[in-house]
C-alpha cells in the first residue's frame, strides 16, 4: 500500500513539473541533491534537470557543489537532451548576481565612446 502512495505522489510531482526548454532557463531554485536539481521561473514554470559530475556549477567564476546553493537563489541554467523521460541536462548552472550584473551594465555603458 506504502508503495501505491510512494509511486502517485511521486506522478502528481512530476505532472506539475514541464519540459524544460533547450537552451537557457532563468529561475530560483526549489531543490538541489546529487542527481536533480528543481528550479521555478518567473512566469511559475516548475521545471527539473538531471545533474551529474561533468555538470558545472559556479557561483562567481568559482565552481561549487549543489549543496552550496541556497534554495530560492537565482539561476540561470544551460539545458540540454536527457535520457531521463521528462527531465532535462543541465549542463551549465550559474548563481546569478543581480547586483554583479547590473555593474556590468554601468561599466560597460561608461566605456563605451559617444556616437558623434
Amino acid at each position: 500500500m506504502r508503495l501505491w502512495l510512494g509511486f502517485i505522489l511521486a506522478a502528481s510531482l512530476l505532472a506539475q513539473q514541464e519540459i524544460a526548454p533547450i537552451g537557457i532557463v532563468r529561475g530560483t531554485l526549489i531543490e538541489c541533491d546529487a542527481i536533480r536539481l528543481t528550479v521555478r521561473t518567473a512566469d511559475n514554470h516548475t521545471y527539473g534537470f538531471v545533474i551529474d559530475s561533468k555538470t558545472f556549477i559556479e557561483r562567481d567564476n568559482f565552481r561549487i557543489s549543489c549543496s552550496k546553493l541556497d534554495k530560492a537563489e537565482p539561476l540561470e541554467i544551460v539545458s540540454d537532451r536527457s535520457t531521463e523521460p521528462g527531465m532535462m541536462y543541465a549542463r551549465l548552472i550559474t548563481v546569478v548576481n543581480p547586483e554583479t550584473r547590473w555593474n556590468m551594465r554601468i561599466r560597460r555603458s561608461a566605456s563605451r565612446p559617444e556616437d558623434r
